[in-house]
């Protein structure tokens, strides 16, 4: 396998994983919403708001990612795909906790455990051919834990106020 198609692949990973906390959010909520164990539970923020406010904040990341991927590609400098893949991988590990923690399915627990594998392959393959050296590979991991955690904050931060825009613009109704 080329190291291009890792790249590629790797987006359409994480896109398998998004459609399946898309599709499966809202049904999550209203099948949740009475139980005492919700405040904890993954997406309880989203509560109230819109699935399209959901796509729309996922197609956020998925263009940050599509533009890390093309980077990548265009001038052979993995590093920065690498970071995100590292960040992305705990982030599917977090999704594969979740039902053992609540014991009951939560949006991305199925495609959290089928896409790991990949993801984890992934982070094996770009070093072991020389994609991404030690020290390139260790700035981006600290560059992107640095700004993962601000970008989901600006986007959560954020969804209500899509969701009231929406709502008021375009006569929206979930």
């Amino acid at each position: 396998m080329i190291v291009n198609d890792v790249a590629w692949l790797s987006l359409a990973v994480l896109m398998i994983h998004e459609f399946e906390e898309i599709i499966f959010i809202e049904p999550f909520l209203a099948r949740t919403r009475d139980d005492p164990r919700a405040p904890a539970m993954p997406f309880h923020s989203t509560r109230g708001v819109a699935t399209s406010v959901t796509a729309f904040l996922i197609g956020i990341n998925f263009v940050l990612f599509t533009g890390f991927t093309l980077v990548a590609v265009l001038f052979n400098c993995y590093a920065l795909l690498w970071g995100f893949l590292v960040s992305f991988t705990l982030h599917l590990f977090g999704h594969c906790a979740e039902p053992i923690r609540l014991r009951t399915y939560t949006p991305s627990t199925v495609t959290g455990y089928l896409t790991l594998p990949w993801m984890l392959y992934a982070l094996w393959y770009l070093p072991a051919y020389g994609h991404v050296g030690p020290i390139s590979g260790a700035i981006a991991v600290t560059v992107m834990m640095v700004l993962a955690p601000i970008d989901l904050g600006v986007l959560h931060a954020n969804e209500h106020r899509l969701d009231a825009w929406l709502r008021r613009t375009f006569d929206f109704r979930t």
